[in-house]
């Protein structure tokens, strides 16, 4: 038994492999399905001459599921002091995400906050629940991943706010490193329903925190079971509250730039597959 219906590969650990070999490489490793960021997507348009109709197809051919576009964050209220030039920031708004979704296939728009705009659960609840309705008007789901370096930080937030809102379309993301950073209470899956997890994202780190919670989430996350967040023992208790969805790793080193795109998927293929089954990796 796994918590796993489907083994995702998650577009932010091979951000500057162009569209066709992303989708090879996941396809080598044993992948079910990828996720896609914008920027990724436009550049699969402007530079690498693929329509949406050719990226599909490119997906067809090799098997592979596109089953989420990722980072959607046109729910967060204006902040005069942002420019967009935070690293996780989006250009598009969310009638582009919903586009892009329905044209690659994907049921799923991820959506989170991370700039430092404090933003009250009310509001963030009422946001968040208007982005769902707006989602289902393309028959989308809507996974809120919560970032422990964001305004909604940690799963019981998180949850307050999908509850709050009641949108039978919204669901959770669940990050492995947002989980443990934003301070991880098993007590708070008591009361979320299995079948709202959307996804299960993995990674690892050490359990004392960085300065810099960003500089880790976009450099310095480790494999699954290399370091000392005992991601077994969290999938373990997923798998007794009755999750079951779709998971893959999402983290980047610089060093993968170098090497060969399907070197890559086939290590974190591994590591997903060992963590799932209750193994740690050596470190």
């Amino acid at each position: 038994m796994s918590i796993a219906s489907e083994l995702v590969l998650y577009n932010g650990c091979l951000l500057a492999t162009p569209f066709r070999d992303f989708v090879a490489a996941a396809a080598s490793a044993g992948f079910d399905a990828v996720s896609v960021w914008p920027l990724v997507y436009h550049r699969a348009v402007s530079r690498e001459g693929l329509t949406p109709a050719a990226m599909r197809q490119v997906l067809e051919d090799a098997g592979i599921a596109c089953v989420e576009l990722e980072g959607c964050d046109d729910w967060a209220p204006e902040s005069p002091n942002d420019q967009g030039s935070t690293p996780f920031r989006s250009r598009w708004d969310r009638s582009a995400f919903f586009a892009a979704a329905t044209e690659l296939g994907a049921d799923t728009v991820s959506a989170g906050l991370t700039g430092d705009q404090p933003v009250s659960v009310t509001e963030a609840t009422d946001r968040f629940g208007a982005l769902c309705t707006d989602a289902a008007r393309f028959d989308l789901r809507v996974s809120l991943e919560f970032v422990a370096f964001g305004p909604v930080r940690d799963l019981a937030t998180g949850w307050q706010i999908l509850r709050d809102g009641g949108q039978p379309n919204g669901g959770l993301t669940i990050d492995v490193s947002h989980l443990i950073r934003g301070g991880w209470d098993e007590h708070v899956l008591a009361d979320i329903p299995p079948d709202r997890i959307f996804a299960v994202q993995l990674c690892d780190g050490p359990l004392t925190p960085p300065a810099d919670l960003t500089d880790e989430a976009m450099f310095h996350r480790e494999l699954p079971g290399a370091g000392e967040f005992d991601v077994a023992a969290i999938i373990s208790t997923l798998e007794r509250h009755g999750v079951y969805t779709r998971v893959g790793a999402e983290l980047f080193q610089s060093s993968w730039n170098a090497r060969p795109p399907s070197s890559v998927t086939h290590e974190l293929f591994d590591a997903t597959r060992a963590v799932l089954h209750g193994n740690q990796r050596a470190n």
